[in-house]
């Protein structure tokens, strides 16, 4: 499962050491290509023979797409998971399959400027991968986000009862018991930002000033390269839209 991630972060921490990185981050808009629909045959492998039919509970809501967005050495990243767990990279140099069976992604970069990506498969595990590999943090998870911050990594995650709790290097901190889908955490300038997604959709974004109801969204990000807002969000139609600065809103891409 974890083979084309661990050899991404392999390939890419090679080129880096023949690579010359400016000092500064370069912003550019990632070259957005349509995301296909890459459906694996869900009977693929069973057996032949007729077995009795189980009375099945009821199955859960279809899987919403979800976003995540950072700023390195080489410019914009997005991280876009499909509704059907396929995640794939958008960079300035195109798009690039990553993995299947996914459920959320979360980039974010170091002070060095290293890629680190947070995965939550679709079995709720929470993977880490970086240059140094993949580390399996916990089970049992239904979304998080990475970033760095003053105090180094933190870890916002979200559980299967929508309880979200924030590890940092004082520990884990229960932000809020219930009602969250989904979160992104970034650092501004003035401190730490949370774009909360509750459970039936409405983005609510936390900074220092307080919180601030935005929309109706399926997944949003935020980042500060620069220190300059920008957000991504997925609308409830699959459209992928940033915002600048300015508030100036651009479409990308339709996510499926």
């Amino acid at each position: 499962m974890f083979h084309r991630l661990r050899q991404w972060f392999t390939n890419r921490a090679c080129r880096r050491q023949h690579v010359t990185v400016p000092n500064h981050q370069r912003r550019a808009r990632p070259q957005l290509e349509l995301l296909e629909d890459r459906l694996t045959p869900a009977m693929g492998g069973m057996m032949s023979m007729p077995m009795p039919m189980p009375i099945m509970a009821p199955l859960p809501p279809p899987q919403q797409p979800s976003v995540s967005l950072g700023f390195g050495p080489g410019g914009e990243v997005l991280e876009v998971v499909s509704s059907n767990g396929v995640l794939t990279q958008l960079d300035r140099a195109g798009g690039h399959l990553l993995a299947s069976g996914v459920r959320s992604a979360s980039v974010a970069f170091t002070p060095l400027g290293q890629e680190v990506l947070a995965v939550v498969f679709q079995n709720g595990l929470l993977v880490q991968f970086d240059a140094a590999g993949a580390h399996m943090l916990a089970a049992g998870v239904r979304s998080a986000s990475v970033a760095f911050g003053p105090s180094g990594e933190v870890f916002d995650v979200v559980s299967p009862n929508g309880m979200l709790t924030q590890f940092d290097a004082m520990g884990a901190h229960v932000l809020m018991g219930a009602g969250v889908g989904s979160v992104s955490v970034a650092f501004s300038p003035m401190g730490e930002v949370l774009d909360i997604v509750s459970t039936n959709g409405m983005l609510t974004q936390f900074d220092t000033a307080g919180a601030h109801p935005m929309s109706t969204v399926l997944s949003a990000a935020v980042s500060f390269p620069g220190g300059q807002w920008t957000e991504v969000v997925i609308m409830p139609d699959g459209s992928l839209f940033q915002f600048d600065a300015a508030g100036v809103g651009h479409f990308l891409v339709k996510v499926p």
